[in-house]
């Protein structure tokens, strides 16, 4: 997900195609008896696709205890 998007392709984890499981499974020729835990849709996203906004290493990491700033 990393690489895709590097190369600017938008990407996410998903789990919904179970709800389809036959289905998405005939669509992508998959044998009946492998079984999917999850899929990476791709794709090249609309509108701004920048670089995400980052909170300081501080706020959201920790360091030998909750609070204590990494």
């Amino acid at each position: 997900m990393l690489a895709a998007r590097a190369v600017g392709l938008g990407s996410c984890l998903t789990t919904i195609h179970k709800y389809r499981d036959p289905h998405v499974k005939a669509l992508l020729g998959i044998p009946a008896g492998v079984e999917t835990a999850a899929l990476i849709p791709l794709g090249y996203p609309l509108g701004k696709f920048g670089r995400p906004p980052r909170r300081p290493l501080a706020d959201v990491a920790h360091a030998d205890g909750w609070g204590q700033a990494f």
